[in-house]
């Protein structure tokens, strides 16, 4: 089965993704780090309600700032070996959903090919039934089976179709199945 077809498969491959990020940002937590601030601010203030906006005391600010890692008591260490350990989890999960898929594939496709059998050979019986029944309606119109043998060609002819449409059913329904497994089928 093609993997990559199915959404779970993709959506743990762009957990991999995610989680190999986060992998990369905890070694980076190792590097200094450097941050630039600033603002400039306009105040106004004046004692007269009228003459408010008429002087501004602007005033500003900058700030730069370096942070260079020295030790943490190896929480650095131990965060990267987190995050290391969940894309091992992560590929873990990965095979077990493989082996869960193929699983799945196996056993539709076990269901669909004994549906499969079971549909031809529900198809024969109906068209040997009908067989038997115009054997035994044209013997009954000449005279040689009772109406009650008729009746029950019949009954076995309704039977057999019941069973050939049922039949059809799961058939239908297992192949369903087999492009679910296969990722054919997206909800």
């Amino acid at each position: 089965p093609d993997y990559k077809a199915r959404i779970e498969y993709r959506i743990l491959e762009t957990q991999k993704n995610l989680l190999k990020t986060n992998v990369m940002y905890m070694r980076w937590s190792y590097l200094p780090s450097v941050s630039l601030n600033g603002a400039y601010n306009f105040n106004f203030q004046n004692n007269e309600f009228t003459k408010l906006y008429n002087t501004n005391f602007p005033n500003s600010f900058a700030a730069l700032t370096l942070g260079v890692p020295i030790f943490q008591g190896g929480k650095r260490k131990a965060n990267i070996r987190t995050a290391e350990l969940q894309v091992d989890r992560n590929e873990l999960d990965i095979v077990g959903l493989k082996n869960t898929i193929n699983a799945q594939y196996s056993q539709a496709l076990a269901v669909y090919k004994s549906n499969l059998i079971n549909y031809i050979t529900l198809r024969d019986n109906v068209a040997l039934a009908q067989e038997v029944y115009d054997v035994v309606n044209l013997q009954y119109r000449s005279g040689i089976k009772t109406y009650l043998e008729v009746i029950t060609s019949e009954t076995d002819l309704r039977t057999s179709q019941i069973n050939y449409i049922n039949a059809l059913y799961s058939l239908l329904a297992s192949k369903v199945d087999v492009q679910r497994a296969l990722g054919q089928i997206v909800y």
